[in-house]
C-alpha cells in the first residue's frame, strides 16, 4: 500500500529485540515472563490430576511493554 509506518512491535525481549530497541527498528517489544507462565501450567497440570489442592484455572500473562526509554540493562 506503499504507507509508511509510524511503529514497529516485536514478541519477546531477546537479545536480537533489544539490539533493535536500541537502534530505534524497533519502537515496542511485548514481553512476558516465560518462566512464570510454565510455572502456572504445571501447577495446573499437577491441579487437574489432583496432586494438589483446588480445581485448575487459567491466569493471563502478564504482558510488559519495553520501548527504548524503559529498556532493562
Amino acid at each position: 500500500m506503499n504507507r509508511p509506518y509510524r511503529c514497529f512491535i516485536a514478541h519477546d525481549l531477546d537479545p536480537d529485540n533489544r539490539a533493535l530497541l536500541r537502534s530505534g527498528a524497533l519502537s515496542l517489544v511485548l514481553h512476558h515472563d516465560l518462566s512464570a507462565d510454565l510455572r502456572r501450567s504445571c501447577h495446573a497440570l499437577l491441579q487437574a490430576h489432583h496432586l494438589l489442592p483446588d480445581a485448575p484455572h487459567s491466569l493471563p500473562s502478564n504482558i510488559h511493554p519495553i520501548t527504548p526509554h524503559n529498556l532493562p540493562t
